[in-house]
């Protein structure tokens, strides 16, 4: 049995951190003794039960005030020179796992956050470091992740992501093994490391099943985040839509559980002779999502058309719980 602490950013909707926590419950069904820390979110709609494993949430700028909005702008800035957010993040674990051994630490992570901290913590407790890498800066144009939470900040975005880059690819260097998603992440990462491994975005086989359907409509679902061109390009997929009721008379209905920035981003694309067939939610708990999934006629994915710039090997997880779920994908 070995000891291994898995480090992760914040477990933000509409996923809430569901690769890291299939890694930790597969490693604590495996007889293994796992912890995970995150770094605190203040959405609290996901309630974990039956846990194999030990998790903890950190807060590095206090919980959701206005104090915190302003702190947590500040650290965006001064990471451009010095990573300060994984100082503090570091700080918080340290004070948490102070006389704990590990064998390994494993960080799963969105492009970087928190690398440089998982990367000192097993340097200091002396365990091997494995690096997850869920998401690339590189393979979506532009700044597009940045730019959905940084808009005022536009300027600085090339300098944050490069800097941001360096640092992540320092870490990678040094990593016993690295994890990552797609063929196309497995091909960019070659290069830092020889230790890399696939291992694709999947679903939690207990609570995702395939179920009966019954349905009076076509109800076409989406679920998760929409950010917009150049990463995601939603238009073609209504006109379909209006062009599929207009010329066969099917009654069809489209469920959108997504963000407020994203609602706004696609009313702006959907055309008036469809607009009463379109729902908006928000986002659901994660153990609700096989149940819309299992009733849904078919689970809606977006992105955009590949080239030289993106998006690339972007496979989400909704697509592979779609699958588990028995649900068409479209």
């Amino acid at each position: 049995m070995a000891r291994i602490l898995i480090i992760t950013d914040a477990h933000t909707p509409p996923l809430y951190g569901v690769r890291a926590r299939h890694f930790a419950q597969h490693l604590a069904r495996q007889g293994h003794d796992v912890e995970l820390i995150s770094e605190y979110y203040h959405d609290n709609k996901t309630q974990l039960t039956n846990l194999k494993y030990k998790y903890l949430q950190l807060p590095i700028y206090g919980k959701n005030s206005v104090m915190a909005f302003l702190v947590r702008t500040a650290v965006w800035l001064i990471d451009i020179l010095f990573p300060l957010k994984e100082k503090l993040f570091t700080n918080a674990i340290r004070k948490n796992i102070s006389g704990k051994t590990y064998d390994a630490i494993l960080c799963s992570t969105f492009n970087s956050f928190p690398l440089l901290t998982a990367h000192t913590i097993a340097q200091e407790v002396n365990a091997k470091l494995i690096v997850d890498i869920r998401d690339m800066a590189e393979q979506a144009p532009g700044f597009v992740y940045h730019q959905y939470h940084h808009r005022i900040l536009t300027p600085l975005l090339k300098l944050k992501q490069r800097r941001e880059t360096q640092r992540r690819n320092q870490v990678l260097r040094q990593a016993d093994a690295i994890t990552t998603v797609s063929p196309w992440h497995l091909e960019q990462l070659k290069d830092y490391n020889t230790n890399i491994h696939l291992i694709y975005n999947g679903y939690d086989a207990d609570s995702v099943v395939p179920r009966a359907k019954k349905q009076e409509n076509f109800n076409i679902v989406y679920l998760g985040k929409y950010y917009g061109k150049p990463l995601q390009n939603a238009q073609p997929f209504f006109s379909f839509v209006q062009q599929l009721i207009n010329d066969e008379g099917l009654d069809i209905r489209l469920t959108f559980y997504t963000d407020a920035a994203s609602r706004q981003m696609l009313t702006q694309v959907i055309h008036d002779s469809i607009r009463h067939r379109i729902t908006f939610r928000d986002y659901v708990p994660r153990q609700q999502v096989p149940h819309i999934l299992s009733r849904a006629s078919a689970a809606l994915v977006l992105t955009e058309v590949e080239d030289a710039d993106g998006p690339h090997g972007i496979m989400t997880t909704k697509f592979f719980e779609a699958i588990g779920a028995g649900t068409p994908v479209l």
